[in-house]
C-alpha cells in the first residue's frame, strides 16, 4: 500500500521564511535598543558617582574651612574640572552609536537660616554634561552644621 506523502509547498516555505525573518529583525532591533539604553544609563551612573564623590568630600570638610565659604565654585577654584565619559562605538554596519561626553562639576555654598539664626551651610553639587545633543544635569544637596 503506497501512501501519498506530501511535504510543504513552495508558498508555505516562503511564508514561513518571511515570518521568521521579520521576527529576527524585530528581536535584533530590540537588542540594539537595549544595548544603547544600557550604555546611556551607565554613563549617567558615572556622572552621578562623580557628583556624589565631591559632595562626600565637602561634607567631611570643617565648617570654617575656606573651601566652604559662601559662593559658587568649580571643583578646583584655580581651574575648571572636567570629567570624560568613555566613547562607546558599535559597529557601523549594525548601528552607529557614539558617546563622547565630557562634563563639568561645580558646587555652591549658601547659608541655611531658621529665622535670624544660621543653622549651617547648604552645599549644592552640580554635574552638567551633554548627552545625545541634550544638556543633562545632576544635583545633590548636603548640609554642614557648625
Amino acid at each position: 500500500m503506497a501512501r501519498n506523502l506530501r511535504g510543504f509547498s513552495f508558498i508555505e516555505i516562503i511564508v514561513a521564511s518571511v515570518l521568521m525573518s521579520l521576527t529576527v529583525i524585530g528581536l535584533s532591533a530590540t537588542f540594539i535598543w537595549t544595548q544603547k539604553r544600557n550604555t546611556i544609563l551607565e554613563l549617567e551612573l558615572q556622572a552621578q558617582n562623580f557628583d556624589r564623590e565631591l559632595l562626600d568630600e565637602l561634607l567631611l570638610t570643617d565648617y570654617h574651612d575656606p573651601i566652604l565659604d559662601i559662593g559658587t565654585y568649580s571643583y578646583d577654584p584655580n581651574k575648571e574640572q572636567f570629567f570624560d565619559l568613555p566613547k562607546y562605538t558599535e559597529s557601523k554596519i549594525e548601528y552607529n552609536l557614539i558617546y563622547n561626553l565630557s562634563g563639568q562639576r561645580s558646587y555652591s555654598v549658601s547659608e541655611l537660616k531658621e529665622g535670624i539664626s544660621t543653622i549651617g551651610k547648604q552645599i549644592t553639587v552640580i554635574v552638567s554634561w551633554v548627552q545625545e545633543g541634550q544638556p543633562k544635569q545632576e544635583a545633590l544637596y548636603g548640609l554642614v552644621i557648625e
